[in-house]
């Protein structure tokens, strides 16, 4: 079996040397639904704390090329989360038990060790089904009386250079 390389770039987030097209995917989803009325605009532009500040300024591949709002870092910290648990881009060692632990292969829509040939297939796309709505769904959550999302927030680890 041939395959491109350019469909293999796809699956990467932003670091000194990738190109951050799931980051982009997510904003691109995130604008559509901005434009589509799910999500305020002033939710966006709500002021930024000076921890935040420094967030989008300092975080490993920094947030500093997005739009400045806490909804955009939160939205790029969640995508950047699921490909490294809180471990830096070069963290080798870190990164290969992430992303070869058989238990979160749905977090990637990857299939596990037992799931083989046709019918692996079709379980892993169940299972990563399953993981996008039960996140899916902690994010509804999140939503305020009026149907927008509120303030809450979850803490996740992430790298510190």
């Amino acid at each position: 079996m041939i395959v491109s390389l350019a469909l293999l770039f796809a699956f990467q987030v932003k670091d000194p040397i990738h190109d951050a097209c799931h980051e982009r995917i997510a904003l691109a989803s995130m604008q559509s639904a901005q434009g589509g009325g799910y999500v305020r605009a002033s939710d966006r532009a709500a002021p930024l704390s000076d921890a935040d500040r420094r967030y989008i300024t300092h975080a490993e591949g920094a947030l500093t090329q997005y739009p400045q709002d806490i909804a955009t870092a939160a939205l790029i910290t969640g995508v950047r989360y699921n490909d490294s648990l809180g471990n830096g881009d070069f963290q080798m060692n870190h990164l290969a038990t992430v992303h070869n632990k058989d238990a979160d292969q749905r977090n990637h829509c990857l299939r596990r060790r037992a799931q083989d040939f046709e019918a692996g297939d079709v379980a892993a796309l169940e299972d990563c089904k399953s993981y996008i709505r039960e996140e899916f769904e902690n994010a509804l959550g999140t939503l305020g009386a009026d149907g927008f999302p509120n303030a809450a927030r979850e803490d996740v680890s992430i790298y510190d250079p």
